[in-house]
């Protein structure tokens, strides 16, 4: 009887070794994050550039083993945190997660998705010169939602409408509220003001600009629409309502900079992920520099490469990974959400 106690005992101790041992390798697999989140099959261009990101460090061995997707390239940058895999994506690949092991013991899911023919790319209305396109800035807006004007899982949770640098409370839902007003105005297409999460303090560079980004210009997550104008849920809503009466959405993009809270700022993926300088180098705004002949080469640099403000680092869009990220990003939000057209911010 003690023998087999014993046995009971030891096989108890077993089980749970190897469940402690599953939950840490799921803890870690949940650490990793993609960039883009999701993909489509059918997609015109068949590879998708995925940045992977972790806590700790990756190996730079991936492989998959979904029907029609194949691992083209892994490139591992300076920072051992990161890991980019360029999948292949055949025409007969099928919907699905798929997994992209990361050496022998660690894995990440990765969906791929069939593509929606109402909201995909090729059935898109496009924006022209005969649109009466109307500005919207969402948070200034129409409140549609009180219940996220504040959330206390986001740095900023400001909102007073007496205060000219906080936030006002406005939301997607409240913009989708007025929809037949805009309509009989006359309005054809709506360009609201970035609506991906912007989760930067209130207070920034030791409050030298005491706002908050109501506006939507500080992006901290490009794969995410900012939960205090609703959400994901809000946003395919506002685009569905808004095309069932006939009008178009236009995303504003903001391809020069990022916030300083974004998620590659903290822990930069490479070390020409930004413009560098020796010292804080501002834009001179010198847009001519693109028309003029005989502009100076230093003003064109300084116009291109220098920062926006302190707290808006400045992307190096020669860099192909920080190229390929943003181009993606646009894709996907055109694909995922439906929407028209795109208004570039700071062309620059």
């Amino acid at each position: 009887m003690q023998n087999l106690f014993m046995k009971k005992k030891d096989i108890r101790f077993v089980m749970l070794g190897l469940i402690a041992c599953l939950m840490a390798a799921l803890a870690e697999a949940q650490d990793i994050k993609t960039y883009p989140v999701s993909w489509w099959t059918g997609m015109k261009q068949p590879v998708v550039q995925v940045m992977l990101h972790g806590n700790s460090e990756l190996p730079a061995i991936a492989s998959v083993s979904h029907p029609g997707v194949t691992v083209k390239r892994v490139y591992q940058p300076d920072n051992k945190r990161y890991l980019f895999v360029d999948l292949h994506i055949a025409p007969s690949a099928k919907a699905g997660n798929v997994m992209i092991r990361l050496g022998k013991d660690r894995q990440v899911a990765f969906p791929l998705q069939a593509r929606n023919r109402r909201l995909s790319i090729e059935g898109q209305q496009g924006v022209r010169a005969n649109d009466l396109v109307y500005l919207i800035m969402p948070d200034r807006f129409v409140n549609g939602d009180p219940a996220n004007d504040r959330l206390p899982s986001l740095r900023d949770t400001s909102c007073n409408r007496t205060d000219p640098y906080a936030r006002h409370g406005g939301d997607l839902k409240g913009v989708e509220s007025r929809l037949g007003y805009l309509h009989d105005l006359g309005v054809t297409a709506l360009w609201m003001t970035p609506v991906v999460e912007n989760d930067m303090p209130r207070t920034i560079e030791a409050e030298q600009y005491n706002m908050s980004g109501y506006h939507g210009y500080w992006i901290t997550d490009h794969y995410r629409i900012d939960p205090r104008l609703g959400g994901e849920q809000a946003y395919q809503s506002l685009v569905e309502a808004a095309h069932a009466k006939g009008l178009k959405i236009i995303q504003d993009a903001v391809y020069n900079h990022v916030g300083n809270k974004h998620h590659t700022i903290i822990d930069p993926p490479m070390k020409d992920w930004l413009n560098q300088w020796p010292v804080y180098q501002g834009s001179n705004h010198r847009d001519e520099v693109f028309f003029d002949p005989y502009a100076s080469a230093a003003d064109k640099q300084i116009m291109i490469g220098g920062w926006f403000v302190p707290h808006l680092p400045d992307l190096n869009l020669a860099n192909p990974f920080v190229a390929n990220f943003i181009i993606q990003n646009t894709v996907w939000h055109t694909e995922r959400f439906g929407i028209d057209g795109w208004r570039v911010d700071t062309y620059k």
